[in-house]
């Protein structure tokens, strides 16, 4: 989030004896050559530090986390629209034309149906969920993001903080740039700053990230009662209960296995109507075969 200095005799240490108009003067003109302000005073937009990528090893990066089903559950997302983030789509339109589009979330090799989203692919998909509930569709977003990664500079920007606090401004130049007002949707005006409406800043709100700004929890968006989070300092990143630590694998594989809601919400210390709530989400991520 861009920051704005004001400059005025207020905001100076006062002195002993009031300044002559001389001094003064001379006072706002060292500061003009020194910070370039403007006839109003107030300071140029100042820019985030540049910001660290994610080392290659990091294990947001190279631990797959979920199925690409498992993700679009979690994150409330059809299992082929998330599958067309994480893998991209090649689609054979009349006359020959071919409609080619890269990924946009982080996905690793998988055989068959195995894990292959890490948790910055889930992170990515969480942000792409906000822009898609904020009514843009997601073939408009597309462009934008080659975009927003070159002014971040660095892999996986739609994960990182940066994004939060720079992203916004980066998306408003696109769009009015390109004409797009759909994508200039995103933002709106807030304090004189572009910000992103309220329902992205809900979601992006409920991700904590790590001193250097990358995504370190989220909460998943697709339980209703129950908070579940992707911790990595918990359980491998495995989903979980914010709450006493279940895990949402173990409390599926039990009603798989043929236990009742009652009996597992008494053995894992969870309410009844948190039970049924991850049991739905698990079932719903890993049909029985």
């Amino acid at each position: 989030m861009h920051a704005r200095f004001e400059l005025g005799p207020d905001k100076v240490a006062p002195l002993e004896r009031p300044p002559t108009s001389g001094q003064a003067s001379a006072y706002w003109a060292c500061a003009a050559a020194c910070v370039g302000v403007y006839r109003d005073r107030t300071m140029p937009v100042m820019t985030q530090p540049s910001l660290r990528a994610l080392s290659p090893d990091d294990p947001r990066v190279v631990a797959p986390l979920a199925t690409i089903r498992e993700a679009a559950t979690y994150l409330g997302v059809g299992v082929s629209t998330f599958h067309s983030w994480a893998r991209g789509y090649e689609r054979r339109r009349g006359e020959g034309r071919v409609t080619v589009a890269p990924s946009m979330v982080s996905a690793l090799p998988a055989a068959g149906a195995g894990r292959a989203v890490p948790v910055i692919g889930l992170a990515e998909g969480y942000v792409l969920q906000a822009f898609r509930l904020a009514g843009v569709p997601l073939q408009r977003i597309r462009p934008a993001l080659g975009r927003l990664a070159r002014e971040i500079g660095v892999p996986h920007a739609l994960a990182s903080r940066h994004l939060y606090t720079d992203g916004c401004e980066v998306l408003y130049h696109y769009a009015a740039h390109a004409g797009d007002d759909v994508v200039r949707s995103l933002t709106v005006v807030r304090s004189g700053q572009n910000v992103f409406p309220e329902i992205v800043d809900q979601y992006l709100s409920r991700v904590t990230w790590d001193a250097e700004d990358w995504p370190w929890l989220l909460h998943l968006p697709a339980f209703h009662h129950a908070t579940v989070v992707v911790d990595m300092k918990r359980a491998f990143g495995r989903p979980m209960l914010e709450h006493g630590g279940a895990r949402v694998e173990d409390i599926g594989d039990r009603f798989r296995g043929g236990d009742g809601l009652e009996a597992i919400a008494v053995d894992f210390g969870v309410p009844l109507e948190e039970c049924e709530d991850v049991v739905r989400v698990a079932i719903a991520a890993r049909p029985a075969a």
